[in-house]
This record gives C-alpha cells, sequence and structure tokens, in this order.
C-alpha cells in the first residue's frame, strides 16, 4: 500500500485490512458461496474464477502473520525477497537488491 496514504490515513487501512481478512475469513469457510458472489461481481463464470485461482494461495490471517516474520527460508517474504532481488540483480534487471525492509514494514499484519 502506498506510504504515503499508509501514513496519513492509518485508521482507513487498519479497517481495508481488517475487511480483508474477515473476507477471506468467510471465503475459507463458504468457498462454493464465495467463489459465486466474487464471480458475479467481477462478471465471470464462477469456473472462469476458479480457473484464475488455480494455482492461488489465499493465506489466513495466521499464515499471513508467519510470512512477514524475518526467517531463512522462502516461508518468510524478507527472504523470498532478497532471494528474488538477488536472482533479479544477477539478471541486470535491478542495479541493486532491495532492502526488504522499506517493502514489508507493515504494522498492520503483525
Amino acid at each position: 500500500m502506498n506510504k504515503n496514504v499508509m501514513e496519513k490515513r492509518p485508521k482507513d487501512v487498519k479497517n481495508i485490512v481488517a475487511a480483508w481478512f474477515d473476507a477471506l475469513n468467510y471465503y475459507h469457510k463458504h468457498p462454493e458461496e464465495s467463489i459465486q458472489i466474487i464471480a458475479k461481481k467481477a462478471e465471470i463464470t464462477p469456473e472462469e474464477l476458479k480457473q484464475g485461482l488455480d494455482g492461488f494461495k489465499l493465506l489466513s490471517t495466521e499464515e499471513n502473520k508467519q510470512i512477514y516474520k524475518k526467517g531463512n527460508s522462502f516461508k518468510s517474504l524478507y527472504y523470498s525477497g532478497k532471494q528474488n532481488g538477488e536472482f533479479l540483480k544477477s539478471l541486470g534487471y535491478v542495479k541493486e537488491t532491495p532492502n526488504m525492509d522499506n517493502f514489508l514494514n507493515s504494522p498492520y499484519v503483525k
């Protein structure tokens, strides 16, 4: 999320994050109903939505908390981000490996 918005509207950001996790919890408890609702709003068929979601894992609240912890495996966004940055640097796509602290410092997913 935009740093400016996070600094100037922290309550709104907190409410958006809370709404996301409420919706996600509902999705995990009622997947078929959720697919119907989302597909209708997206103006696609449920089958198209399922195909689009194939291969994605929508993380639970607890899983989100875990990936925001620093670690030495791909279960940590800090680690996987650093590894990806180093890979992109080795290919010449970026000049420097980004500091993940600048991207992942979110007080909203703790």
